[in-house]
Parts: C-alpha cells; structure tokens; sequence
C-alpha cells in the first residue's frame, strides 16, 4: 500500500459539493464536510488498521510501569525491549500468573511479558537497567482535521472511501434515503476489498484504547 497523503480536506468538499449539486454550499456546509471528514476517517481505522507507528522510550530501573498516553494509540502489535520482541499477556492472565507470585513486583531483571492497562504498559520483570529502548510498535488513530486546508490523516488510495462516506451523510441530510444507502453500502463494501491490502499481522492484545495527550 502506499502510504502518500497528497489530498486535502478542500478536495473532499470540491468532489462532494460537485456531486451533490451544491458548489455554492448553501445546503452542505464547510463545517459539515470537516466533521464528516473526521468521522469518515474514524470509521476507516475502526475496520482497516492503516496507520502503523512506533515510539521509542527509555527504560527506568526497577520500573514496572510505563504511560503511553501521549500516543494517539488505536491498538499496539507488539513491544520490544532491547530489540527483543516481548510476550503479550491479557491484564487478568498477568495478574493470575504473575501478580500472585511477586505481589509487590520487587523482581528485576531483563522484561519478559508486557501486559496493558488503559494508558500504561506494564513489564515484568521490571527492567533492572535504565536507557534501555522500549519500542511499542501500534496503529494510530487519525489526526482529527479543522479546516479545508488540512491535509487528510490517511494515505491517497483511501480517498474514495472517505468521499463515499461524505456523501452518504450529505444525501442522508438531504433525506435522499436511497443514495445515502447506495453511498454508505459501496464505503462498506469497498473497505471490505482493500483489507488484503494491509497486510497486517496479529495483534498482540485488545486492540481498542482512548487516549489524551500527556508526556510518555
């Protein structure tokens, strides 16, 4: 796939105005198209994850217990430590196989599992080192957009897929029920088809998180 972000949010709202008949947009607003926009792009991640990321930390010694808050996370793949791909554990398995044997996590040494709990990472044993890199490699959610001259979040082949989706909201207002129906049903259908595209390998955990900007 290609990972080009060359549109705009004002080449969504030239195609959608055009094809809806209003190029004066009396009925379709700009603030309407931007909020569709960022809706459309939501829906898009939620089916096809497209935005792989990774972010590099440091680990601190004895610390079991990283934020990633500052990360605009949709769903994490995997974590490694010093380069080392590490084991991914559901919090109750962690807390059922290894919480009830070290408590207190008092263990240190080189971090075997990782587990996840709302916007903090926890490893085990708890690194015993400090300036070790810690990389999370995820999928992102996309950069909201606020205005025309915004580019889009994500890459130029899913264009189509969110003017289709900004379409069927602009019929939907106009209670132009079939096309909204025809629109949203090709978005769906269409996103359906491009999923082999991605190429993208298993996740390592729960792949659904909301997160506020903080420091990591």
């Amino acid at each position: 796939m290609t990972f080009n972000v060359t549109k705009k949010v004002s080449d969504i709202a030239a195609d959608v105005k055009r094809t809806f008949g209003d190029e004066s947009g009396v009925q379709v607003t700009d603030a309407d198209i931007v909020r569709w926009v960022n809706s459309a792009q939501v829906e898009i991640v939620s089916k096809n994850q497209i935005l792989p990321s990774v972010a590099t930390t440091a680990s601190i010694a004895s610390a079991m217990d990283y934020n990633v808050s500052s990360l605009n996370m949709q769903s994490i793949n995997s974590v490694n430590y010093a380069g080392v791909k590490l084991k991914a554990l559901s919090f109750t398995d962690f807390e059922d196989n290894i919480t009830s044997e070290d408590p207190n996590g008092t263990a240190t040494g080189v971090p075997q599992v990782w587990t996840r709990w709302g916007n903090v990472i926890r490893l085990y044993p708890s690194p015993s080192q400090s300036g070790v890199d810690i990389k999370i490699y995820y999928y992102a959610l996309p950069t909201p957009v606020a205005v025309l001259a915004d580019f889009l979040s994500l890459p130029d082949n899913y264009y189509n897929r969110i003017l289709e989706y900004v379409l069927a909201q602009a019929y939907e207002m106009d209670e132009n029920f079939a096309a909204a129906d025809n629109k949203i049903n090709r978005f769906d259908s269409n996103l359906v088809g491009m999923m082999g595209d991605e190429n993208v390998p298993a996740q390592d955990t729960y792949p659904v998180i909301t997160v506020r900007p903080e420091d990591l």
